[in-house]
């Protein structure tokens, strides 16, 4: 028989789903948002750069349409993750999670879920101040909140983690 080693009860709430979508937005997709600003810049300075050189009229048209597609971009690098935190937490209802973790996997129990998954399914496991987040694959994320441990729990369970995920980082 495969004992249980460690129990959480979590409950998603407002706070909760704030929390993990600030994370989200502001340590796992910052490179992405970075990178799409530096390419937006890289368009207007060209298409200025265009403008400023044109030799005829269809440089004129060309060099509008990168400094125009250049904004574009930029505007929804910079309002994309306020317009998805709106639509999740629009969307949101509130839920809890009872987890229990064995040796080689995990059950979660909660109202629309009964399931169990082996560790080798986990992709990755980020710790934050607050939370662990166990990471499926992009988008699918079980959050455990810290204070659902018991306080000499904490350091077994990040032990158990590092043994069994093999991308783990620590953002605390």
């Amino acid at each position: 028989m495969n004992p249980c080693l460690f129990e959480n009860k979590t409950k998603l709430t407002d706070t909760v789903l704030h929390d993990w979508l600030d994370f989200y937005f502001n340590k796992i997709q910052k490179g992405k948002i970075v990178k799409n600003i530096v390419i937006s810049i890289f368009m207007i300075v060209m298409g200025i750069l265009l403008f400023c050189f044109r030799q005829e009229q269809m440089d004129l048209y060309f060099s509008l349409l990168w400094m125009i597609l250049g904004g574009i971009l930029f505007i929804y690098s910079l309002v994309n993750p306020t317009i998805q935190k709106r639509k999740q937490l629009k969307n949101f209802t509130s839920v809890t999670f009872n987890y229990e973790f064995y040796r080689d996997s995990f059950k979660i129990d909660g109202k629309m879920i009964h399931t169990e998954i082996l560790y080798s399914r986990v992709a990755r496991v980020y710790e934050t101040e607050k939370y662990f987040y166990l990471y499926l694959y992009n988008h699918v994320v079980y959050v455990l909140s810290k204070n659902s441990f018991k306080k000499k729990e904490l350091d077994s369970f990040r032990e158990l983690m590092r043994e069994n995920i093999k991308v783990y980082k620590d953002y605390r």
